[in-house]
């Protein structure tokens, strides 16, 4: 992905006005699975949730075959999410049987928002996926 029209993308989405980071980020990414020249199939944003102990499904955008909404991802379930955690963006191949069979292979995704103490672990609020 070039920085460069990412970084466009952002400046035109950061003109407009949001009700909630949700709602930005869900504009963010609709923009970016949008522009060709970004090369991605979709996305999706997934919110922490505490009670399910894992993210939730709040969003999802792009040429893939639809994941039901609310889906959760287990953090027991993703030690990648502990990369993201330090690294804030990972790059890596899909390991839930699930979503491999909704055509997601291969996917980036960034932490967002704040960082959320679960148990000994943290994890950002949201994770902003693109494959």
């Amino acid at each position: 992905m070039e920085q460069r029209r990412l970084y466009k993308t952002l400046d035109s989405i950061a003109a407009g006005k949001f009700a909630s980071e949700e709602e930005l980020l869900i504009e963010i990414l609709k923009q970016v699975v949008r522009r060709e020249q970004i090369q991605v199939t979709g996305g999706r944003i997934w919110k922490i949730s505490l009670q399910n102990e894992g993210y939730e499904l709040v969003f999802q955008t792009g040429d893939v075959q639809e994941i039901p909404a609310g889906y959760i991802l287990p953090f027991k379930d993703y030690p990648v999410f502990d990369r993201v955690t330090s690294e804030r963006t990972i790059l890596a191949s899909e390991t839930n049987k699930f979503l491999i069979s909704r055509g997601i292979f291969k996917y980036s995704a960034a932490g967002v928002g704040s960082k959320i103490k679960v148990g000994e672990k943290y994890y950002y609020e949201y994770l902003f996926a693109v494959n």
